[in-house]
């Protein structure tokens, strides 16, 4: 769960909504960054000419090449990928100029799928499609209840600088 403690000014578009856990251990200590007001996220191994960068630039559509963007500190901001039980929200588009957040609400596997879509416990349901703007990407986490209520107002209330 994410409290207003645990956000801080996003480095790419500059909301309150900017999620950041304690680092993670390892060869180097990496330190991710979710920004719920864009949809944006990085790390801090995550620059231009790095490893971790040119490895994820073979990998990642067009699309998310196109939109990704350095900040001020050099670091590399790319569009959330998000699955679970509940949905899948991905940026769509043609490019970056024509683009949006796709969110997809999942519906349980039936009897009548096809063997490869059984083997999973849920299924996209292409019914619920609905794209959000740059802007309302915290919308399509609410459309796919990947946050409740509660959570969601939290935020809201934060990036307006409501005390709570």
């Amino acid at each position: 769960m994410v409290h207003q403690d645990d956000l801080k000014k996003c480095d790419r578009c500059g909301s309150n909504l900017c999620y950041s856990p304690e680092p993670i251990q390892g060869k180097d200590l990496i330190r991710n960054y979710y920004c719920f007001g864009c949809g944006f996220n990085t790390n801090s191994i995550c620059k231009v000419d790095s490893e971790f960068y040119n490895q994820q630039m073979t990998l990642l559509p067009d699309l998310y090449k196109d939109l990704a963007g350095e900040d001020g500190e050099g670091k590399v901001w790319l569009p959330a990928f998000v699955q679970s039980e509940k949905g899948m929200l991905y940026a769509d588009g043609t490019n970056g100029d024509n683009w949006a957040y796709c969110a997809i609400k999942m519906i349980p596997t039936t009897e009548e799928d096809d063997e490869l879509i059984r083997k999973e416990k849920y299924k996209p349901d292409n019914s619920s499609k609905r794209f959000f703007s740059e802007a309302n990407f915290k919308d399509a986490l609410f459309y796919l209840g990947m946050v409740e209520d509660e959570e969601y107002l939290t935020l809201v209330k934060s990036e307006l600088g409501i005390s709570l």
